[in-house]
């Protein structure tokens, strides 16, 4: 600031000839380009000429060099955040001053597993270096929470018959964090929530047809798990009768096939279901073991109940494998049906894309 107040005034000028002298002052100003090559960043070099009324000339001079030490500085610093259930947030554009320009910026991120199972530690460094050398940096940490391995089971009484009101259908959450909320949706021919919308029981109406059964839970980061089961009933006058067809024919039902079996009931077919990574990407992985040699079909749909992908492979008995390209997909939950010929088993699914 003392050096910019300095101006023709700044000075006195005496002389025997002329007693009032006013001299002529002048600046130059200029800029190295490069600092460490020439020392300085700026020059200013201050100039006073001084004639009397003889015409004899006085000049006072001299220069300054200005040396820049001061680091960029971020205009727009990233506070340091937990982001949960949802994908980690753009890269932004980070504002930047700096008398010695041009400034060169450059970021960095890395991706670290946390202390705790399902949480990771993003860092982002963003360095800032001026002309002259100078060098700032601005980090920001985001504890990332992508899942809260949210997971959830519906639970049907062991018989259902079919043209019943206040059937209970009840659910069990594992994972996430608490409060959930719940979200019930039954569809088919005929049938209708009685009660309990919202809680993690319900009491249906079930008609005469199958009835599917549908449960969103959140929990209170926001974290979704859908399942999904196949509500089947019996005509008790038709059962009766079975009955009493067996106890008549011991061996008349040796050769019927396994009915229908739900994930939330699975027989000895189809075991340790497992999808991952979950959240995924591009690509899922799904295993699982198979008491025996049997086709087995994948079957993906969206929130909406659509399929958009369908698979089918011949598993053999014991430990097998699937991968699916998802490359193609929304970022959005889906439901991933394992079928075979005798069970159905559900799974939830979340997909990302990368920025």
């Amino acid at each position: 600031n003392q050096l910019n107040a300095l101006s023709e005034t700044s000075i006195f000028v005496i002389d025997d000839c002329d007693q009032e002298v006013t001299p002529v002052f002048t600046v130059v100003v200029t800029f190295s380009g490069d600092c460490t090559a020439f020392g300085y960043f700026e020059r200013r070099v201050y100039t006073w000429s001084a004639t009397d009324i003889c015409g004899n000339e006085a000049l006072l001079t001299f220069t300054i060099d200005i040396i820049d030490d001061v680091p960029p500085v971020f205009a727009n610093v990233q506070d340091d955040t937990t982001v949960i259930c949802a994908p980690l947030p753009s890269v932004p554009v980070m504002n930047i001053t700096d008398i010695a320009m041009p400034v060169v910026t450059t970021f960095s991120e890395t991706i670290v597993p946390g202390t705790e199972i399902g949480v990771f530690i993003v860092t982002r460094t963003w360095t800032a270096t001026d002309a002259c050398g100078n060098i700032s940096t601005s980090v920001q940490t985001i504890h990332w929470i992508p899942n809260t391995f949210l997971t959830c089971e519906i639970i049907l009484p062991p018989v259902i018959e079919c043209n019943s009101h206040g059937v209970v259908i009840t659910s069990a959450v594992t994972g996430g964090i608490g409060p959930y909320t719940y979200v019930w949706e039954i569809s088919g021919e005929k049938c209708f929530i009685q009660g309990g919308q919202g809680t993690p029981a319900i009491t249906i109406y079930v008609g005469w047809t199958d009835v599917k059964v549908i449960l969103t839970v959140t929990d209170s980061f926001g974290c979704t798990s859908m399942c999904m089961i196949i509500v089947s009933c019996t005509d008790a006058a038709e059962t009766g009768l079975a009955l009493n067809l067996q106890n008549t024919h011991p061996e008349a039902n040796q050769d019927l096939k396994p009915g229908l079996i739900t994930s939330e009931n699975p027989g000895d077919y189809l075991k340790k279901i497992n999808l991952w990574p979950n959240p995924a990407n591009e690509n899922i992985n799904l295993s699982f073991e198979s008491s025996i040699d049997q086709n087995v079909e994948f079957v993906l749909m969206n929130l909406l109940g659509e399929t958009v992908l369908k698979e089918k492979m011949e598993a053999h008995k014991g430990f097998n494998t699937k991968n699916f390209d998802v490359s193609n997909l929304l970022t959005s939950s889906y439901l991933m049906e394992v079928k075979s010929a005798s069970e159905i088993h559900t799974k939830v699914i979340v997909l990302t894309r990368k920025d």
